[in-house]
């Protein structure tokens, strides 16, 4: 079993393998970046590399994300819900390059509606693709591999959640 928790990239992602090192844990959740606002930050490969590939040398098995709290893809407003379309998207690409696995997910408020409501306007949201998607699938857009993932875990919840 793995042992971990939150801990900050504040001064750079390698800050956080540091902190992982000294309170000796094994697994490590981040946010990739400020979780307040909704302007997103790029990542380089430089950048990703200089977090991945030292992961062993600080103990550290499994990192993920947590994605930013502003995200609400159950929202009844349609400009949060590509607001945050578009940052879970980011976040995966982020994921990609950081070699991140996994990203802890909070859907986000159902407002006035019921959560089933809510689950119903995320699996739409999910079946159309995500905004400004112009691209031909199959030209592996960035984060399409997660995306889809993402989408086939949501409609099994859906599924199983309406049955």
């Amino acid at each position: 079993m793995l042992l971990g928790t939150h801990v900050s990239i504040a001064g750079g992602y390698l800050n956080s393998l540091i902190e992982a090192k000294r309170l000796g844990i094994d697994a490590i959740q981040i946010f990739t970046k400020n979780q307040r606002f909704w302007q997103e930050k790029l990542v380089s490969e430089e950048e990703g590399d200089a977090f991945k590939n030292p992961l062993p040398k600080y103990g550290v098995q499994q990192a993920f994300s947590h994605a930013i709290y502003l995200i609400s893809l159950g929202s009844e407003n349609e400009d949060i819900v590509q607001k945050s379309l578009l940052s879970l998207v980011a976040e995966m690409e982020r994921c990609r390059v950081l070699g991140l696995t996994h990203t802890v997910l909070h859907p986000g408020f159902a407002g006035k509606g019921t959560p089933k409501e809510a689950i119903r306007r995320i699996l739409v949201t999910y079946k159309n693709g995500y905004p400004g998607n112009k691209r031909k699938p199959g030209k592996n857009p960035p984060g399409e591999h997660c995306r889809a993932r993402f989408k086939y875990w949501w409609k099994d919840r859906i599924h199983r959640r309406n049955d």
